[in-house]
């Protein structure tokens, strides 16, 4: 993978029912955690998008 998570309090401290901000999607663009997480969602999205794209060009010729 060319990206991951690496294990940080700030998951733990944001994991909770008082948390403030309530997501890691909240804290600002500098902080590194949230960089992890954007670069791993758009990992994810891309490796989604890219097989979705692949099985319906499967399913048209089979």
């Amino acid at each position: 993978m060319p990206c991951k998570l690496s294990r940080r309090i700030t998951f733990a401290e944001n994991d909770t029912e008082n948390a403030m901000p309530k997501s890691i999607f909240d804290l600002p663009n500098t902080n590194k955690a949230k960089q992890e997480c954007m670069a791993m969602c758009e990992y994810v999205i891309k490796k989604i998008n890219f097989d979705a794209v692949k099985n319906r060009r499967e399913s048209v010729y089979a």
